[in-house]
């Protein structure tokens, strides 16, 4: 509760409340699939999806894996939608690499 508290709760309650009716009615589909298909990004990214995230899932991400030429997708068995949480030690692993791959490249 503490963690929901000081991680999710903020982000809460800055959100766009316009962006989150759209989301809410249209979620990102089909509107804003136009938009991920013709994702290119040759940048380090990260994707860390949980396999039990019954909010949004984790196959989703695959199709556009192949259009990102620099990326690390994991899909962490035993995290749901707070990876971050459920699966912490791995899910800082993963974003300590892919912070010092970003600092890499902007430094290159």
């Amino acid at each position: 509760w503490a963690r929901y508290q000081a991680d999710v709760e903020p982000g809460l309650a800055a959100a766009d409340p316009a962006f989150v009716q759209g989301y809410d009615n249209g979620g990102y589909a089909p509107a804003r699939l136009a938009q991920l298909e013709s994702l290119t990004f040759d940048r380090p990214v990260c994707f860390v999806l949980g396999r039990q995230d019954q909010c949004v899932g984790y196959a989703d991400a695959f199709p556009y894996v192949h259009r990102l030429p620099r990326v690390t997708c994991a899909v962490l068995d035993g995290a749901g939608h707070n990876a971050q949480w459920e699966r912490q030690p791995l899910f800082e692993a993963l974003v300590r690499d892919w912070l010092e791959r970003a600092r890499a490249t902007a430094e290159a």
